[in-house]
This record gives C-alpha cells, sequence and structure tokens, in this order.
C-alpha cells in the first residue's frame, strides 16, 4: 500500500507544478485573437458562440476544429479550470507512456520508479515547454490532441504485442461507437500526429494480414474513421488560405531544392531537440536488450535490438518528424509528438532495466536521485516564477546543447 500511494503521491506532484505553471501562464500571442469569434470578431462569453466561430475558423484559417473548440471554451471560462484540466491531461499522458511498457500497474514498486523517471526525462527534454505546455493555444493543439493519439493508439498496440490481454468489449455496439468517436478525434487531432497514426494503423493491417488474423468490426471502423477525421483535418478549406499566408523560406526555388531545404529544416531541428535524448534512450535500450540476451551471439542481439519494439516507436517517432517536411509552415511545437514516443521507447526498456524487486541500496539510490531531480524542478519553476513576474512576462524554459555567449536569459550576462 505504501508502493501505492507513493504513485499517486508522484502524480500529484506533477499535476500541482504543471496546474500552477498553467494557472500562471498569461494571455499569449494567439490567445487574443482565439478570444473572441471568427465570425463576428466578438468575444466569446457563452458557449454558443462557439460553434458558429469554429465553422467560420474551417472555412477560412484551418481544420483542427476539435481542438480550436476546446481552445476557444478554456479561454472563455476562468484560468483556474483550464490549469486543473491541463494538469489533468499531463499526468494521463505520461501513465499512457508508461502503459506501452507492459509493467503491471499492480507491481507499485517497479511501475512507481519508472513513472517517476519517465517524469523527468519529460520534464528535462520537453521541447519548447511553454508552447506545449502551459499556453493554452499550443497546449491544446499538441499536448491534448497527442494525448488522443496516444490512448487510441495504445488500443492497436495491445493487441500486437500484449498476448491476450488486449481489453474487449463484450458489446460490440458500444465497443464500435467507442472506435468511432476516439478515431475522428485521433485523425482529427493535428496534422503530424495523425499522419503518424495512420502510418501505425497500416503496420497494423500488414501486421494481422501476415499472421492471417480476422479483423474485428469496431477496430476497422476505428481505423476508418481515424481517416475520414484526417481528411476533414487536410482538406479543410481554410488551410488553403493558411498555406498561402505562410512565407515559405524556399518559395522562390525549384522543388528539388524546395524539398532538399525542407529535409535539412527538419533534420537541423530534430538533431537540436531530439539527439541527447534520444542518445539516452537507445543507450537504455541497448543495456535493456543486453541484460536479458547476455549469453546470446553479438550478431544475433544486434538482430534483436533492430526489431525490438523500442524501435518501432524511434521508427515512428522518426516519421513523426519528416511528415512535417511537405508543410510550407514550421515550428519547433512539432517535436513534442517525437519526444513522447521515444519516451515510450525508453518506458519499454525500463521493464527490463528495473528489476521487480530491487534491493534495498538500489531503491534508496533511486529514490534519492528522483526527489533530488523533483526538487530542482520546484526551485526552477519557483525561481523562474520570481524572475518573470518582476518582467511582466511569463515562465519558460528551454534545454540547450550548446552555448550561446550573446543571449541574455534569466539572468543578465549569464546566457541561457
Amino acid at each position: 500500500m505504501k508502493e501505492k500511494y507513493k504513485i499517486y503521491g508522484i502524480n500529484l506532484f506533477w499535476f500541482i507544478l504543471i496546474a500552477f505553471l498553467s494557472y500562471k501562464m498569461p494571455y499569449y500571442v494567439d490567445d487574443y485573437q482565439h478570444r473572441l469569434s471568427f465570425l463576428s470578431g466578438e468575444k466569446i462569453e457563452h458557449i454558443s458562440q462557439i460553434f458558429p466561430s469554429i465553422f467560420a475558423y474551417y472555412m477560412t484559417w484551418g481544420g483542427r476544429i476539435v481542438s480550436m473548440f476546446f481552445i476557444q471554451l478554456m479561454l472563455m471560462l476562468p484560468r483556474m479550470v483550464y490549469a486543473i484540466c491541463n494538469g489533468i491531461v499531463y499526468v494521463i499522458v505520461a501513465n499512457i507512456l508508461l502503459s506501452y511498457s507492459k509493467i503491471d500497474k499492480k507491481d507499485y514498486e517497479q511501475y512507481g520508479m519508472a513513472l517517476a523517471l519517465l517524469y523527468l526525462f519529460l520534464w528535462f527534454f520537453m521541447p519548447d515547454f511553454a508552447e506545449v505546455i502551459t499556453w493554452p493555444t499550443g497546449t491544446i493543439t499538441y499536448l491534448w490532441t497527442n494525448c488522443v493519439i496516444l490512448f487510441f493508439g495504445l488500443q492497436y498496440y495491445k493487441e500486437c504485442f500484449f498476448e491476450g490481454e488486449a481489453q474487449k468489449c463484450n458489446n460490440l455496439f458500444v465497443s464500435s461507437l467507442f472506435y468511432v468517436f476516439m478515431g475522428s478525434l485521433a485523425g482529427q487531432s493535428n496534422e503530424a500526429g495523425a499522419s503518424t497514426l495512420l502510418f501505425s494503423l497500416f503496420l497494423y493491417c500488414i501486421w494481422k494480414i501476415r499472421n492471417k488474423s480476422k479483423f474485428s468490426i469496431d477496430k476497422i471502423l476505428g481505423i476508418l474513421f481515424t481517416f475520414i477525421g484526417f481528411t476533414t483535418l487536410i482538406l479543410a478549406p481554410g488551410n488553403r488560405v493558411r498555406t498561402n499566408a505562410v512565407a515559405d523560406a524556399s518559395q522562390n526555388t525549384n522543388v528539388v531544392f524546395n524539398y532538399l531545404y525542407r529535409i535539412g529544416r527538419e533534420t537541423f531541428y530534430g538533431g537540436m531537440y531530439l539527439l541527447v535524448p534520444l542518445g539516452i534512450v537507445l543507450a537504455v535500450y541497448v543495456f535493456a536488450y543486453y541484460k536479458k540476451n547476455s549469453s546470446v551471439d553479438k550478431y544475433k542481439l544486434l538482430q534483436e535490438i533492430s526489431l525490438g519494439r523500442e524501435a518501432l516507436f524511434m521508427l515512428f517517432a522518426f516519421a513523426s518528424v519528416y511528415v512535417m517536411t511537405f508543410s510550407a509552415g514550421f515550428a519547433n511545437r512539432i517535436f513534442q509528438l517525437p519526444l513522447l514516443l521515444i519516451a515510450i521507447s525508453l518506458s519499454i526498456s525500463l521493464k527490463s532495466v528495473l528489476p521487480e524487486k530491487t534491493s534495498l541500496a538500489l531503491r534508496r539510490t533511486l529514490v534519492v536521485f528522483c526527489l533530488v531531480m523533483m526538487m530542482m524542478s520546484v526551485y526552477e519553476v519557483i525561481t523562474g516564477s520570481l524572475l518573470y513576474s518582476g518582467r511582466d512576462s511569463f515562465y519558460d524554459r528551454q534545454v540547450i546543447y550548446y552555448h550561446i555567449y550573446d543571449t541574455e536569459g534569466a539572468i543578465p550576462g549569464n546566457g541561457i
């Protein structure tokens, strides 16, 4: 029971931290526009104003009508409502990531240690932190929709890898409604995330065909409505308007140079934000396989590593980055999903690295490490909050892997 309450405590700690930062986050950039109706330009004060507003948005600016509904709803309500909802979503995302690992939730000790390490991984390596974790417009567009994508994908993943543990609903009608609804939301989420999800569902279909396994009706409906949701997202009339409004840095070059530039763009920023966390995940991944197969021939071990479940999510992370090559617009916010996907790889490896029954010395070492890192996070939030409150600004955090000598950060003269 003590270990069970520790898990509750870990989730509560991060809920409070994220909810606090979300509550303190002021209106910023697009929030001012999204507080107003896209139809009339009036400030939204009733939920009835949101529906005609998002229809006008869909026709004139973009296809993300699900996320825009919640953006305008949260901006209409008191900030405390958004802060609580955002803290809950953050906790749900972390626990969904760990659900892919197949660590038994009743094994409270192993689950708790893995969860604590996963939270720290997300905290220290999240790209564009404020834009995708505390800023309402960015967070709802990415964190909330990625939560839907990961939860929906988990249902198909369980069937492939959990060997009979996938949950089945006795009522096919209820199950079909679930997959239709969640598939529509997942397809209508965000462009990079929905594209990656469709790619994973395509691999799921290949897996079913190769194993000569029968497709269930509810799963087929889920795939179909994911695709339908995706088409409503991509083919929105407003997307053409938005694309024309986005200045492409390579628009004066030919098609070949245009796409070479975009591939270089994704590679450069992908390396900037993901290379270090990816290196950590790869190291844990190789160690986990070596620990499980220490007596196996090294060439066979390399083959097993390349075909592991961890490698699958690294592939998905890779795909989610380069799908933006086809987009004229680009923002660092798209790197949140790749980080979440490689965090799944980390969680899968942690199941092998963390023994189910640890020695007292190892357990104490892990507890001390996690507590120190969590206290560092609290210290960072307190000092950052005090600094931004004195500058009429907001708290943001970045992990930079290189020195910027001429950039004034939180403390003048000391860089970022």
